[in-house]
């Protein structure tokens, strides 16, 4: 994704430009350009493809920022480097394609970035007006030099895209200094970039609306960059954000200071030990006058840390209270808003409440309208004592029953019984029947 000093050959790419292995063609586009009025189409061809090569370089190589010389030792096909390529550059550079790197920096010392990139992303118009000034002013340009580095500005503006998504994944800081993107590009990609290809790519953000940089001044000594994070509109670096970048620093600084001051701490403690084991008590009470110092020191330090961390964390709430007070701000503006334009007002509320109240009765009224017998009217006594007449009208006559014989049997069989029981009772009470 960045750029590494080795330069790769195209021998090494798993992928190769078109027509790399015909070698009738690449032959004639390895030669140097003839007139463009003896074949003007081919003239524009082998232009063309060069061009595209170059892009194809810049890809293949993760550079931005190279030479001429560098170009024509990766395209080496068979031992033979292209003789054609330094026409090759004076077109990109007539163009605005590529740039010198010295000119590119003046240009950025001189607070002149929008004439650079104007060269690159300036309107259609301005770029013809600009390229037929400079045909008719100056149709010679300046002779290319093989070992000056030029920038290739659309390889430019990808890099430094690619150096956003990098940021964003690695590290969640709000401002960060040219030495700390280049650890972290370091880290990510295990790739050594120069510091003078972060700045270029920096700058090339902020040209474009992506990133932010503020100067030394009075709260820091050093560059420091903000990056926009996703869609989120990028604002300039305020004095709230240094202050909290110095604290930030300051208790990075602190916390490694009272480490290392722990651990000489524990180096003089065992230092005493071995000299009480040597019998060396004078020397062993002067290192303990040492270590005590050496605890104060600590003691001042930590409370100076939990003053730091402390306001950190205050200003943290102070943030996140100012944004849920932005949202409620917003919450209640939206609510008020969908409010207007629905009409939901108390007075609209009531009144509909009200129509319904008076649609349900109405319908109800309705309903029992609607439940009433049509036609004449019976008295239901009238009707009940008729049915029940009905029913005894219609129930069977039952015969009478015929006597058995022998139920007079058995009729006889108890009164018998009877009578004797009546018999057995007088004569147990001493009664002689007449």
């Amino acid at each position: 994704m960045f750029p590494t000093k080795k330069i790769v050959s195209i021998e090494n790419c798993n992928e190769k430009p078109k027509f790399w292995s015909d070698d009738e063609k690449m032959n004639a586009w390895f030669a140097p350009f003839r007139s463009r009025d003896l074949n003007p189409l081919n003239y524009d061809n082998k232009l063309i493809f060069w061009k595209t090569n170059i892009d194809f370089f810049c890809e293949k190589t993760h550079k931005f920022c190279f030479t001429l010389a560098e170009v024509k030792t990766f395209f080496v096909r068979h031992g033979k480097m292209p003789n054609c390529l330094q026409l090759v550059f004076e077109n990109l550079l007539r163009e605005g394609n590529i740039q010198l790197l010295s000119e590119y920096e003046n240009a950025v010392l001189n607070n002149t970035w929008t004439r650079v990139m104007n060269t690159f992303v300036g309107s259609p118009l301005m770029w013809s007006l600009k390229k037929v000034m400079s045909i008719v002013v100056n149709p010679d340009v300046q002779e290319i030099n093989e070992n000056a580095e030029y920038i290739h500005l659309s390889a430019l503006k990808k890099q430094s895209e690619d150096l956003i998504k990098i940021i964003t994944k690695n590290t969640k800081e709000g401002l960060l200094t040219y030495e700390k993107i280049r650890q972290i590009l370091l880290n990510s990609t295990s790739e050594e970039v120069d510091l003078k290809i972060v700045k270029l790519m920096v700058h090339c953000l902020e040209q474009n609306g992506k990133a932010c940089v503020v100067f030394e001044n009075k709260y820091c000594n050093e560059h420091l960059i903000k990056f926009s994070k996703e869609s989120l509109h990028l604002s300039s670096i305020s004095d709230s954000e240094i202050s909290v970048y110095v604290l930030q620093t300051k208790e990075k600084l602190l916390i490694e200071k009272i480490k290392s001051l722990e651990s000489e701490k524990d180096t003089l403690r065992t230092n005493i030990k071995d000299l009480l084991r040597q019998k060396m008590k004078p020397i062993a009470r002067s290192t303990l006058r040492k270590q005590k110092e050496l605890e104060k020191r600590i003691d001042k330090l930590v409370n100076i840390l939990e003053n730091i961390q402390s306001l950190l964390y205050k200003v943290q709430d102070t943030e996140s209270d100012f944004q849920i007070l932005e949202s409620l701000k917003l919450g209640t503006s939206t609510l008020k808003s969908s409010m207007k334009t629905g009409g939901l007002t108390s007075e609209n509320v009531e009144f509909t409440m009200n129509e319904i109240a008076e649609v349900l009765d109405e319908h109800g009224e309705v309903q029992e309208i609607l439940g009433q017998t049509i036609g004449s009217q019976f008295d239901d006594t009238d009707l009940e004592s008729e049915l029940a007449e009905l029913l005894i009208d219609d129930a069977p006559s039952i015969p009478p029953e015929a006597p058995s014989p022998n139920r007079e049997i058995r009729k006889s069989e108890v009164e018998n019984d009877e009578a004797l029981r009546k018999r057995q009772e007088r004569d147990l009470s001493g009664v002689v029947p007449n």
